[in-house]
């Protein structure tokens, strides 16, 4: 991979924040990241459409310095239980961790062929012991829309209201909808872009 990205939350000097430069991305013989050059600026929105393996994930993941990551860990359990960021961003984060450790047993019930389920529960048992201590509870629960509140380092309190929007044929195909929880938090949320 060669790729000089660069992201801010504020925007950079020539006015982005995102800015991508020549990114380049191969898996073995087959380039999905071929000299792309890519600027966000604030308040721009983008959306990555084309067809499977054409590389949107491959450019989030770059995006989101996710790319070094194994890809057991580009998940949001495993970062809620081995990134010490992530206390700092859940207010109750305890209760967060059960919500998604329920959540995960329910997909493992639903799923039981699926080998993802059992390789991460047991990754995420040796390298977090919270996770373990929660686990442990085998509390199991449904995914259910709900308000989920964080703490930014600069912002403070945001309040996000959440829905899953799910395809009736398969449920493992779903969007994840944050929509601001009151006024304060939308006045927050452009300082995010």
């Amino acid at each position: 991979m060669t790729a000089t990205i660069s992201s801010s939350r504020r925007g950079t000097t020539q006015g982005g924040i995102v800015r991508a430069r020549r990114v380049r991305r191969a898996f073995g013989p087959r380039t999905v990241l071929r000299d792309l050059d890519l600027d966000v600026g604030p308040g721009e929105f983008v959306a990555l459409i084309g067809t499977s393996g054409c590389g949107k994930t491959t450019l989030l993941r770059l995006i989101g310095g996710l790319d070094h990551r194994p890809p057991a860990e580009r998940n949001s359990l495993w970062l809620t239980f081995t990134e010490d960021r992530s206390r700092g961003l859940f207010p109750n984060w305890a209760e967060e961790g059960r919500q998604l450790l329920g959540q995960l047993r329910a997909h493992l019930a639903r799923h039981p062929g699926d080998p993802r389920g059992p390789e991460l529960v047991e990754a995420l048992q040796t390298a977090s012991p919270a996770f373990t201590e929660l686990w442990r509870e085998q509390e199991v629960r449904r995914f259910e829309s709900s308000r989920k509140r964080f703490r930014h380092p600069e912002l403070g309190r945001i309040d996000l209201d959440y829905v899953k929007l799910a395809t009736a044929d398969d449920d493992r195909q779903y969007l994840l909808a944050f929509l601001p929880a009151d006024a304060a938090s939308a006045a927050k949320l452009p300082s995010l872009a």
